[in-house]
């Protein structure tokens, strides 16, 4: 079986178990990702938080559309080769995740928690203060104005955790 058959299969498992899905380097030993992710406590430009220790970055178990799979396809083809990465599906707790998920919620979000520049940038320790992560799905690049280049930075569906107690389960789905 072809390596994108085995992606689809292992997509079509998460998405049965309800699972967001992320492409890890084989190394990674999971129990240790997961206890040494901390909140970010920073404001920044970047779409992303970066300080405070590891965050899990995962996306919908999807293959085409907006998923973070079929942008890295063509991106960042070395982030989901099977050669040197697993597929690793989480389930994640939702009761403490902000859901941005329509343009109402993404213009309460932008409102509350993005500092005004010349630029709108991100008060992260804002929100891991009061969320254990963040989704981003759908993601809609018409969403954002052109001053909120943080969220244009994230280009797919996208969620990220950095609370340990925001994973329920893990499981590697694919690996070769």
């Amino acid at each position: 079986m072809g390596d994108n058959k085995k992606i689809q299969a292992a997509f079509h498992i998460a998405k049965e178990q309800n699972m967001y899905v992320s492409f890890l380097e084989k190394k990674v030993d999971l129990k240790k990702l997961i206890v040494s992710l901390q909140p970010p406590k920073e404001k920044g430009f970047k779409p992303y938080p970066s300080s405070g220790g590891w965050l899990l970055w995962l996306s919908t178990p999807k293959t085409k559309g907006t998923s973070w799979y079929s942008w890295a396809s063509s991106e960042l083809p070395e982030k989901v080769s099977l050669t040197s990465r697993k597929v690793v599906g989480f389930q994640i707790n939702p009761a403490r995740l902000l859901k941005v998920n329509t343009k109402k919620r993404f213009d309460k979000f932008a409102n509350s928690y993005t500092v005004r520049t010349n630029m709108r940038i991100v008060d992260w320790g804002k929100v891991s203060d009061e969320y254990d992560g963040i989704v981003f799905v759908p993601y809609k690049r018409g969403w954002a104005s052109d001053k909120q280049l943080w969220y244009h930075g994230l280009d797919a569906d996208t969620v990220i955790i950095w609370a340990p107690r925001a994973v329920i389960k893990r499981k590697v789905l694919l690996r070769t």
